[in-house]
């Protein structure tokens, strides 16, 4: 639509700066926008100065607020995220770096099961070995297992420490952790 002055705004109770006409192929449209003598002196002025229309002016200050403004799911999930680390920082600080990496593991495993419910088994049952899987629903699936405390699901044990990091790492990478909550978690068996 185009912004289009045929017709006389001279008896209009509103400054015509702040009025404008619109026609599209097959109506006429106008707008009015009550603004108070400062503000449409400012706009005036802007239009003016810059030639451009008073709705270029009004949009480009629209769009400088926006970008200004951090957008809100943006924090929200930030706020989110930082709320879950903190919550796993709590988890981790019961794990004791004094207990066998098994049982360290299994704690941990059931710290990202409390803190991700709905998401854990999806995430967790991707992770296997090439040989092997290393998570299941119940104990004939696997080979040596163990329970993961406070949840439904299993976990292989019959696996070396390293690999045990590294399930830990693709584990927490897939739920979405940063690579600092990660490394404070993989500490606590090493």
């Amino acid at each position: 639509m185009k912004a289009v002055d045929s017709t006389d705004w001279s008896s209009s109770p509103y400054p015509r700066i702040c009025t404008e006409r619109l026609e599209s192929s097959e109506t006429a449209i106008v707008k009015r926008l009550s603004v108070e003598y400062d503000i449409h002196k400012y706009l005036v002025a802007e239009a003016r100065r810059r030639g451009e229309t008073v709705s270029d002016v009004l949009r480009r200050q629209i769009a400088s607020l926006r970008e200004a403004r951090p957008d809100r799911t943006r924090t929200h999930k930030r706020k989110k995220a930082e709320l879950r680390s903190r919550k796993l920082s709590l988890c981790l600080k019961k794990v004791s770096t004094n207990a066998a990496a098994v049982s360290n593991f299994r704690r941990i495993l059931s710290c990202l099961h409390a803190l991700n419910p709905k998401q854990f088994w999806d995430e967790v049952g991707r992770v296997s070995g090439p040989k092997r899987r290393y998570f299941a629903e119940s104990r004939d699936e696997l080979f040596r297992p163990k329970p993961i405390p406070n949840s439904p699901y299993w976990v292989e044990v019959n696996n070396s420490t390293g690999v045990k990091l590294d399930i830990l790492r693709r584990v927490m990478n897939n739920l979405g952790y940063s690579p600092r909550m990660i490394q404070q978690a993989t500490d606590k068996l090493s």
